[in-house]
């Protein structure tokens, strides 16, 4: 399911929009110090919001 998403970080207390085909799978993807340079900086990333 194709969704836009909107994660937040207590430990940055910032919020990060995304879209993706693969919620869960994105999400772990942003938990890892693999992704991008933003979503790094942090491990704590939960699903705030979910627009289908």
């Amino acid at each position: 399911m194709d969704c836009v998403y909107i994660l937040h970080s207590l430990h940055l207390d910032r919020f990060y929009v995304g879209y993706s085909s693969d919620l869960y799978s994105r999400l772990e993807y942003h938990k890892k110090s693999a992704s991008d340079k933003f979503t790094a900086k942090a491990n704590d990333w939960n699903i705030f919001l979910i627009i289908a």
